[in-house]
């Protein structure tokens, strides 16, 4: 086994299930948002109530909310869905997480859960299949999902896509750092901060996305 690789111990066989159900989800067409943030995020939270209005009006105008199947925004993002007439929504869980939570949210319909034993594989899906992006507050995971996400982006091996960081008063000590030390030293440059929007109107999010996303296409 390699140090610390548990990821890398799962073995060939578990990276090609992954790629398999990964490519299954790719070739269901739907158009797909993604909602990334944090499982702590509680139900009062007013992050879980927008994420459940967004997710909402993405459903309704067509689009398949697409979340990692856990608690907190993820369950909101499913949740909203859900609670449209016809919504669609999918959860992406890791074995390893799904465990840790003890399960999925009860707003996925079973046909649209799938479980990775990857978190690079599950990550890719949920990533690549998307037509626009919402990261609410959250924590590593939500912080290495808008970088991993960015990386992809600004060398070229996604097309660009609507990312929007929703919540200032959460985002706005990292881009203030981001501008103030990391552009400073000379690591990133003005446009890489023009990938992604800071908004706090959902209502906003979701018209831009439906309009530039999701209607016509």
């Amino acid at each position: 086994m390699v140090p610390n690789g548990v990821e890398l111990s799962a073995g060939r066989p578990a990276f090609l299930r992954d790629l398999g159900i990964s490519q299954s989800i790719t070739e269901r067409g739907e158009r797909f948002v993604a909602f990334f943030g944090g499982s702590g995020i509680p139900v009062e939270s007013v992050y879980y109530t927008k994420a459940v209005e967004l997710a909402g009006a993405i459903a309704a105008a067509g689009g398949t909310v697409l979340t990692g199947g856990g608690p907190g925004i993820m369950e909101a993002g499913n949740r909203g869905a859900q609670q449209v007439a016809n919504g669609s929504s999918y959860g992406l869980l890791v074995n390893t997480i799904h465990r840790e939570f003890s399960g999925s949210n009860a707003f996925i319909d079973p046909e649209n859960e799938f479980v990775f034993h990857t978190l690079s594989v599950r990550l890719l899906t949920l990533i690549s299949n998307s037509r626009a992006v919402v990261l609410f507050p959250g924590g590593f995971g939500t912080f290495e999902e808008l970088f991993s996400l960015l990386v992809r982006v600004k060398v070229e091996m996604m097309r660009p896509l609507p990312i929007y960081l929703f919540g200032s008063r959460f985002w706005n000590g990292l881009i203030k750092w981001l501008e103030e030390t990391v552009m400073a030293e000379g690591t990133i440059e003005p446009d890489h901060l023009k990938l992604f929007k800071v908004e706090d109107d959902s209502v906003k999010i979701a018209n831009e996305i439906i309009e530039n996303c999701l209607l016509g296409r």
